[in-house]
């Protein structure tokens, strides 16, 4: 047993940062598996919370492939079905601001006058501070932006933002501001608010949306109330609960997960045969 030990201790005396940094390799690799899994977690928590914010109280959504536009009336065709309380005409999409930064902001357009639409998206009561009500309803260029946003930009009520938005370059007015609750919490605060009808003319046309909140009875069956939608809507229409946007994103990131994890694994067997070799 002498002999073997004596040749340990002399190789640890001989190569000591050789081993130390073959130690280091392996727990490099072992970190990197481990950093990849609590990345995907996170990723993966972070988009079902934005979902279900996005959702509010909406069981059902109605979109059109592609995210298509369609007729504002339809939400009048859904509320007539059997089991509906409320469907929120939505126009949802992506801008950016003029300036060097580009920074990329979420578009969320509904009825700002309507009680019932408001609660959908969990905004209580004072959380949206309008300079005037009338003004902001009547003028097409105002929107609400969160106090996040405007306080990292220095703007505050009555200033102009410039937007790069799909019919060009538009000049609007903040005439609202968002506190921190429900939808003001996503994207870390570049949510633009404004009222349907604004929203329509600037982001996509006048009486056309692309989405459609549905909030179901709470005693209604939710799978059925789908099903008698689905029967009387135009074709090119689909119905679909966030919960089942939940479980394909899931799938899509068990997908992106067991790439990361693969990626991982071969960084690890690569310091495996790399400190391998090197002992041997």
């Amino acid at each position: 047993m002498a002999l073997p030990l004596r040749m340990q201790r002399r190789f640890v005396r001989g190569h000591g940062v050789r081993l130390a940094l073959t130690v280091i390799a392996l727990a490099l690799g072992v970190a990197l598996v481990a950093a990849m899994d609590i990345v995907n977690r996170a990723v993966l928590f972070a988009f079902v919370e934005v979902i279900d914010t996005m959702a509010g109280r909406a069981a059902l959504q109605v979109a059109a492939g592609g995210g298509a536009l369609f007729p504002e009336e339809t939400a009048e065709l859904v509320e007539a079905v059997a089991g509906v309380e409320l469907a929120v005409p939505v126009v949802t999409t992506t801008a950016f601001t003029s300036d060097e930064t580009g920074e990329v902001l979420t578009v969320h357009g509904f009825e700002l006058t309507r009680d019932e639409a408001v609660r959908v998206y969990e905004a209580d009561d004072g959380a949206l501070e309008l300079e005037d009500e009338l003004v902001f309803l009547n003028q097409p260029d105002s929107i609400a932006l969160t106090r996040a946003f405007a306080a990292r930009r220095g703007l505050d009520l009555g200033d102009a933002l410039t937007l790069d938005t799909v019919h060009g370059r538009r000049t609007f007015t903040v005439r609202g501001l968002l506190e921190p609750k429900g939808i003001a919490r996503l994207y870390g605060g570049n949510l633009v608010l404004l009222d349907l009808y604004a929203a329509e003319a600037a982001f996509a046309a006048p009486g056309l949306v692309n989405r459609l909140d549905v909030v179901v009875e709470r005693e209604a069956d939710v799978e059925a109330v789908a099903e008698r939608m689905r029967a009387v809507l135009p074709p090119g229409l689909t119905v679909a609960a966030p919960q089942q946007r939940k479980a394909d994103l899931h799938r899509v990131m068990q997908s992106l997960h067991a790439v990361l994890q693969g990626m991982a694994l071969v960084g690890l067997i690569a310091a495996f045969l790399i400190s391998f070799n090197r002992l041997t």
